[in-house]
């Protein structure tokens, strides 16, 4: 995601889709089983806004900070998740 901020091939940004979708389901699905439900309402939409199959467009300065913001999300997330203590 970090990386989404630089002008790449457009392949990179139809793959960092599923990656980034994919991602927020499995850590909406820890969350839910780890009883976070707060970090389970921030991926549902972040898989929502990132999926592959009914994208959403914006502009690039739009992408820029979302991917940005989900980034930082994913980072708070395994730096608070319960996971990180097993």
């Amino acid at each position: 995601l970090f990386a989404a901020i630089f002008a790449l091939h457009y392949s990179y940004y139809i793959t960092l889709r599923w990656l980034v979708s994919g991602a927020a389901i499995y850590s909406a699905w820890l969350a839910n089983k780890q009883k976070q439900s707060g970090w389970v309402w921030v991926f549902i939409p972040m898989a929502i806004l990132f999926n592959p199959i009914a994208p959403i467009y914006q502009s690039k300065s739009t992408w820029v900070l979302l991917d940005l913001a989900a980034a930082a999300l994913f980072v708070g997330y395994l730096s608070t998740s319960k996971h990180m203590d097993e």
